[in-house]
């Protein structure tokens, strides 16, 4: 009689359970969620162009990091402008009236499983207001980006800019990285006033 006892009264907890945990709707797994899409791509689609693509679905394509800010790649590889500055020229070097010098300093992490050949980097500057493209100082301070970056391994390099005055000290940098090793087509933006 304990026995009967006991197995119903187990039995009746077990359906007091379900009655609490069951609320009535089937769960359903959540799918995998798709790249956000605007009214006229289908960021799913196998025939979307590459533009449309990187102008629509890329995450962070469109979004400007702020300098400071940190944008990583899908192998783990990290970069962020970390500063801006105005520089003078060094002794006996000029450029044109209306210009002004500018460096950008770029912190990178090899987050990745292989080395990082940097040379498949390669940084622009645009002025952020009124437009211009910066042109490369190509001074000797510059540390260009350049050789193998270990895995694990964090480096700062630093690359000097010419920008006529006309389009302002706010910029936007570009950091382009060689698509071939990652089959991704994303060049994040960093947007600052140089100082």
């Amino acid at each position: 009689m304990r026995i009967r006892i006991a197995t119903v009264v187990a039995d009746a907890a077990v359906v007091v359970l379900l009655a609490a945990c069951g609320g009535g709707t089937p769960h359903t797994p959540a799918s995998p969620k798709a790249p956000a899409a605007t009214a006229s791509v289908d960021c799913t689609s196998q025939t979307v162009s590459q533009q449309d693509w990187i102008d629509h679905c890329a995450e962070g394509a469109k979004k400007d990091l702020a300098v400071g800010q940190t944008y990583t790649w899908s192998d783990g590889v990290t970069v962020s402008v970390v500063r801006l500055e105005r520089f003078q020229p060094p002794p006996g070097k000029q450029w044109d009236p209306g210009l002004y010098a500018l460096r950008v300093y770029v912190a990178l992490k090899n987050g990745g499983q292989v080395p990082l050949d940097m040379a498949k980097l390669s940084l622009s500057v645009e002025g952020a207001t009124t437009g211009g493209r910066a042109s490369v100082s190509g001074f000797n301070e510059d540390e260009l980006l350049e050789g193998r970056l270990a895995t694990g391994i964090s480096v700062t390099k630093r690359q000097g800019f010419f920008l006529d005055e006309k389009y302002g000290f706010k910029v936007v940098i570009s950091v382009q990285r060689d698509s071939d090793q990652l089959g991704e087509f994303v060049f994040p933006k960093f947007t600052g006033t140089v100082g």
